[in-house]
């Protein structure tokens, strides 16, 4: 909550001016809000009150002669003090719940379909951030023989992440010697996390059988590449069309910019990392967002919580975004996403 409250008019008002921009991305003038307010007032009296709202910040004229659109300001005190969250029907709950069950499998698939569901319900851009890596847990190490002289060393960490690397070896192993230092290794490891591990890892595979030898040594020099997860098993992300298409993107610069920030994975990555932290779930508004690079947007997020590890997840679009539908579909991603795996 805000420190000011505006008036019952002031806040019927406000409300009328952003529900519309929500839907219509158009300003609204005063005689059109003198018919869509329920106010029993006339336009001269609803102009009176827009210019108020103006001058405290609520709102803006975007140019001459236009009617008022809602600042970062008056989205606030929207998010804080007018807006009345929907429920998700019991089909649309249903129809979630579906999706997460046909990929119960890996973590990878479920954080993919977990976008996807997002974008798909908000329309928007949908975002999944996995929990990173160097809090995970190890859960267990494999080794296939791709050919005579490559192998393939597969990390499976406990939250469900998978990261694999090639590589070659001078010496062809037996099934026998690599089954024996895989269980060997798996014995050591398993239920470390991952940033436990690399200070002490030498010391810990140290043995004296000549049978392990040769492939422990083989994953101690590649366990930095092999626990370095690629980001984009990471930043899961869907709807890029969702957002593409907003009225806030026609012109070709504002075009350009959005679709630099949803390639740079880093960015996004950065951007969720930091929201985890935050309990329920977190709106953020224009100039509110830390890095300049979204001011132009909202975010909705939530964290999820998978054993001993948080990841958070989310969606980004224009600020004009349909709050009190968005914030439930968040809650219940993160509260699905956490139980299903």
């Amino acid at each position: 909550m805000i420190g000011e409250i505006l008036t019952e008019r002031e806040q019927c008002i406000l409300g009328t001016i952003i529900r519309e921009y929500m839907i219509m991305a158009l300003p609204e003038g005063s005689r059109m809000l003198s018919k869509k307010s329920g106010l029993d007032l006339s336009p001269a009296s609803i102009r009176n009150i827009v210019s108020d709202l103006e001058e405290r910040g609520y709102v803006e004229q975007p140019h001459t002669s236009a009617g008022r659109i809602p600042t970062d300001k008056g989205y606030r005190y929207y998010v804080d003090n007018l807006i009345e969250l929907s429920e998700l029907t019991g089909e649309e709950k249903e129809n979630i719940d579906s999706q997460f069950d046909m990929k119960a499998g890996s973590f990878e698939a479920l954080a993919g379909v977990t976008s996807k569901v997002l974008s798909s319900l908000s329309h928007q851009l949908g975002l999944v951030l996995s929990p990173r890596v160097h809090n995970g847990v190890f859960g267990r190490l494999s080794v296939i023989e791709m050919a005579e002289m490559r192998l393939m060393l597969v990390l499976t960490i406990e939250s469900g992440l998978v990261n694999s690397i090639m590589v070659e070896v001078e010496t062809q192993f037996t099934q026998r010697e690599l089954q024996a230092a895989v269980e060997f290794i798996n014995q050591r490891l398993c239920g470390r996390k991952l940033s436990d591990i690399e200070s002490s890892l030498a010391e810990t595979m140290r043995t004296d059988d000549k049978d392990k030898i040769g492939v422990i040594r083989l994953f101690v020099d590649n366990y930095e590449n092999l626990s370095d997860f690629p980001v984009d098993k990471i930043i899961h992300m869907s709807g890029t069309q969702n957002i593409l298409g907003q009225p806030e993107f026609e012109k070709k610069e504002d075009l350009e910019a959005i679709i630099e920030l949803m390639e740079n994975k880093e960015m996004l990555v950065h951007l969720l990392d930091k929201r985890k932290l935050k309990e329920g779930v977190y709106v953020t508004i224009g100039g509110e967002n830390d890095d300049g690079h979204f001011n132009s947007y909202s975010i909705v997020s939530s964290r999820y919580q998978i054993g001993d590890v948080t990841g958070a997840l989310g969606i980004i679009g224009p600020k004009r975004m349909v709050y009190p539908k968005l914030i439930p579909v968040v809650a219940y991603a993160a509260q699905t996403l956490s139980k299903k795996y």
